[in-house]
């Protein structure tokens, strides 16, 4: 489902990124920081990709945990699952290519790129921590699960 993000063409983004017409592309935005959770979301597109294997996830962003996402995804045999995108200029690309915005940080402050993303209408799933749920009704916006 496109998402009107400024005119931003979704094929050529998805293009860009790799993904088929096809992939349900999950997509989360943050520093690789303890704070942001990123192995949660890289461990659970170890059980989504036994369920739907068009799912892909793209983390956004750079930071000291890198080398250790990177270890993980590989450990986990998610080299095709799970990209680390490093530092992107124009997040409206990224959230006109995906489907779904996932937050899976152990806290937050004033969650940005989630409003971003809820703003450019994506789906949310994300964890129940303050400033989340501060924003993201459970079952309206998305989903809200456990820190």
């Amino acid at each position: 489902m496109p998402f009107d993000v400024g005119g931003v063409d979704r094929n050529a983004v998805r293009n860009k990124l790799g993904l088929r017409h096809d992939d349900i592309f999950l997509l989360a935005v943050g520093r690789l920081v303890y704070e942001k959770g990123h192995e949660f979301l890289v461990e659970a597109m170890s059980k989504v990709a036994q369920v739907n294997d068009r799912a892909v996830a793209g983390i956004c962003g750079e930071g000291p945990l890198r080398e250790q996402l990177s270890r993980q995804i590989e450990a986990l045999g998610l080299q095709e699952k799970v990209k680390l995108l490093g530092l992107w200029n124009d997040i409206p690309e990224l959230l006109a290519a995906a489907d779904v915005f996932v937050l899976p940080s152990r806290w937050e402050g004033s969650p940005m790129a989630l409003l971003e993303a809820m703003m450019a209408g994506l789906p949310v799933v994300a964890t129940r921590v303050e400033g989340v749920e501060d924003v993201v009704e459970h079952g309206a916006h998305g989903f809200l699960g456990p820190a």
